[in-house]
C-alpha cells in the first residue's frame, strides 16, 4: 500500500532578490536540488511571478493553473513534478530506477561509485535512523514519464505529493502520530473528524488534495505534543510546513484551510509561540465564516470536481463542516481576550451531533443553535458538545458584557447590571435543567464519561458554568451596587469551590468530594499535569503556587493575579480591608 504524503518548502519571511537580475530561462538549471539557497517568489514585468534561487535559476510560480512547489521543481516535460524525487543524482542524471542499498543505491553499490545526494534528501539508510533526525519524504523511484501521468490520475492536479512504502519509518511515525491526535485531541472537546473514516483515509493511497495534506501536515504537528520528545523534531516540522504552505496561500478559503489553522493554534499555543498562535486563532475564525461554516448549506464542501475531503460521506461533510464551525467558536469564547468574532445571532446552524451518529454517517437530526436548542433535544440526536458550546455562547455574552460594563455611565450601571445579572442567572439554571440525566454533575456520571470517552466536554461544560458564574458574580463595580456586594462575594466563593471540586473529582475520578485546602492541591496537580503539553499551563501553576504559598503564609495581597479589571470592578480584591 502506498501513501501519498506532502512536504513544503520554509518560505523566507522577507523574499530577497536574486543575485543576476537579468531573467533566465526556467529549465536552464537542472533543477532546485542544484541551484543554491532558495530566496523567495519575484515578479518580474510582463513575464509573472516566479520561484527565484541563488544561483539565478528561477520557476514560474504557476503552470496551465497548477501550483509549482519550489522545493520539488519541474518535469521533463516543464510540468510541476507530482511527487519528491529522492534517486541520487546519477540515477537522476542516467533516468535509472534508483533502489534504496543500506551504504547507497543498488546501481551506484554495483558500479562501484559514490552515491551522491543533494544536501536535502537522505541516503536510503538514513531512513532508518532516529524519527527526530529525519524528514518526512518517502522513497522515489525515477519511472518513465508515462508512467507519472499514470499516477498523477490518482492525485490532484495540484497537490505534491511522494509515495511512501509499507516498510517507511516516516509512513509509521506519520500514522502513530495521527492515532495520537485522534486519541488525545480529536477525542476531546475538537472533535473535528470521525476516527474510522479518517484513518482509513490516512492509511488509504488515494488521490488528496494541497489542503488536506496541509491538515495532515498540522495533524502530524499537534500530535507529536502527546507524543514524546521522540517525535518533537518531526512534528514541529511538519507543522511548519504547514505554516509555510498557509502562508504561501495568503487569502485561500477552503473548509480544510480553517482546520489547519484552527490546528495550528493549538500546536503554537502547546508550545508557547502565543503571538502566532493568537494569529492563527483570528485566521481560523475568520476564514470559518469566510466560507460560511456558521449557515447550514445543503451539499457544501465538496471541491469543484466532486469530490469530498478525506473521504468522507455527504452527511459526514456536512456534520465536519459544522463541528469545524463549532470548534472555532468555542474556541474564541475561550479565548482570554473578548473577541465573540461571530454573535449568536448571526449563526443558523445545527448543534454537533452524537458522535456514534458521526461516526457511523447517519444524517444529523440535532436541534439548531439558539442557546436554548439543546434544551430541547434528547442526548441521541444531539451530543455533549451540543450542550458544551451552549454554555460557552453564555460566557461569551458574560465576557463581552463584563467588559463593556466598565464604561457603562454611572446612572445606568444599576439598572443594567442587575438586569443582566438576573437574566445570565436564569439562563443559566436554565441550562443545568436542560442536562439530560446522564450529563448532571455528579460523580457516577463524571466516572461514567471517563470510561465511555467522553470526559473532555463533560469537565469542560461544567467547569465553564462554575467560571462563568464565579466571573459573573465577582466582577461587579461594587460601590455603584454596595448593597449587592454580599451576594456577589458569597455566590463567587461557591462557584469558586465548585470549580476547585471538579478538579479534584476528576483528578481522582469521583472518589470524594476534597476538602478546600485538598481541592487547591488537586487543581495545582492539574496544572501540573497540563504543563507537559500545554506551555501556558506553567506560568498558571507558578502563579498559582505562589498566591497558594501567600495563602498559607497568612499574608493578604491585594492585587488580583489578572489585570483584566481593574479594583473598582472586583469585589473580591477591590473592597476595603481594615
Amino acid at each position: 500500500m502506498e501513501l501519498p504524503v506532502r512536504s513544503y518548502p520554509k518560505l523566507p519571511e522577507s523574499p530577497r532578490p536574486p543575485p543576476d537580475e537579468s531573467p533566465s530561462r526556467p529549465n536552464e538549471i537542472g533543477g532546485p536540488e542544484s541551484s543554491g539557497k532558495y530566496l523567495g517568489v519575484r515578479e518580474f514585468p510582463g513575464e509573472g511571478t516566479f520561484h527565484v534561487y541563488e544561483s539565478g535559476y528561477r520557476m514560474p510560480t504557476h503552470i496551465d493553473g497548477e501550483t509549482v512547489n519550489p522545493a520539488w521543481g519541474l518535469t521533463k516535460a516543464n510540468k510541476p513534478r507530482k511527487r519528491l524525487a529522492l534517486a541520487c543524482l546519477d540515477c537522476r542524471e542516467k533516468k535509472i530506477k534508483c533502489e534504496p542499498a543500506p551504504n547507497g543505491c543498488i546501481q551506484c553499490v554495483k558500479a562501484k561509485r559514490p552515491c551522491r545526494r543533494t544536501a536535502t534528501h537522505p541516503q536510503p539508510h538514513e531512513l532508518g535512523a532516529t524519527p527526530s533526525s529525519t524528514a518526512w519524504t518517502g522513497m522515489d523511484t525515477d519511472e518513465s514519464e508515462g508512467k507519472r501521468r499514470s499516477d498523477s490520475k490518482k492525485i490532484a492536479a495540484s497537490t505534491p505529493t511522494t509515495t511512501a512504502s509499507d516498510d517507511d519509518p516516516e509512513r509509521d511515525m506519520m500514522l502513530q502520530l495521527v492515532e495520537t491526535f485522534l486519541v488525545r485531541v480529536n477525542s476531546a472537546v475538537y472533535r473535528l473528524f470521525p476516527p474510522a473514516a479518517f484513518t482509513r483515509w490516512a492509511r488509504a493511497a488515494e488521490e488528496r488534495n494541497g489542503d488536506e495534506m496541509i491538515v495532515l501536515d498540522a495533524i502530524i504537528g499537534l500530535g507529536s505534543v502527546f507524543a514524546g520528545d521522540r517525535y518533537a523534531t518531526f512534528g514541529h516540522r511538519c507543522a511548519e510546513n504547514a505554516h509555510a504552505a498557509i502562508a504561501a496561500l495568503m487569502g485561500r478559503q477552503s473548509l480544510c484551510i480553517a482546520q489547519a489553522q484552527l490546528l495550528l493554534r493549538l500546536y503554537y499555543m502547546a508550545i508557547g509561540r502565543h503571538e502566532l498562535a493568537w494569529d492563527y486563532a483570528g485566521a481560523a475564525s475568520r476564514t470559518s465564516t469566510g466560507v460560511a461554516l456558521q449557515l447550514h448549506r445543503e451539499g457544501a464542501g465538496s471541491t469543484g470536481d466532486g469530490r469530498r475531503p478525506f473521504g468522507l460521506t455527504i452527511d459526514q461533510l456536512a456534520e465536519c463542516r459544522r463541528r469545524t464551525f463549532w470548534a472555532c467558536f468555542l474556541m474564541d469564547r475561550l479565548e482570554g481576550e473578548v473577541t465573540n468574532w461571530v454573535a449568536p445571532a448571526d449563526v443558523c446552524l445545527r448543534l454537533p451531533c452524537a458522535d456514534a451518529a458521526y461516526d457511523r454517517g447517519l444524517r444529523s437530526d440535532s436541534p439548531y443553535f439558539d442557546t436554548e436548542g439543546a434544551a430541547r433535544a434528547p442526548l441521541g440526536l444531539a451530543g455533549e458538545l451540543a450542550w458544551l458550546e451552549t454554555v460557552a455562547a453564555r460566557w461569551g455574552e458574560v465576557r463581552l458584557h463584563l467588559r463593556t460594563a466598565t464604561h457603562q455611565a454611572r446612572a445606568t450601571y444599576r439598572a443594567m447590571h442587575e438586569a443582566f445579572y438576573v437574566h445570565m442567572q436564569a439562563a443559566l439554571a436554565g441550562w443545568v435543567a436542560s442536562l439530560p440525566q446522564v450529563l448532571r454533575d455528579t460523580d457516577e456520571n463524571l466516572r461514567t464519561s471517563i470510561a465511555e470517552g467522553y470526559s473532555g466536554p463533560f469537565v469542560l461544560m461544567h467547569a465553564l458554568h462554575a467560571f462563568t458564574l464565579l466571573r459573573l458574580n465577582r466582577h461587579v463595580r461594587h460601590a455603584l451596587v454596595p448593597e449587592r456586594v454580599e451576594r456577589q462575594v458569597r455566590a463567587a466563593h461557591d462557584a469558586a469551590l465548585s470549580l476547585l471540586s471538579l478538579a479534584g473529582r476528576a483528578l481522582r475520578a469521583g472518589d470524594t468530594a476534597p476538602e478546600r485546602r485538598a481541592a487547591i492541591e488537586d487543581g495545582l496537580s492539574c496544572l501540573r499535569g497540563l504543563e507537559r503539553y500545554w506551555d501556558q499551563a506553567r506560568t498558571q501553576r507558578r502563579v498559582s503556587e505562589k498566591r497558594y504559598e501567600q495563602v498559607l503564609s497568612g499574608t493578604w495581597t491585594k492585587e488580583a493575579l489578572e489585570d483584566e479589571f481593574g479594583p473598582e470592578c472586583d469585589c473580591i480584591y477591590g473592597l476595603p480591608r481594615a
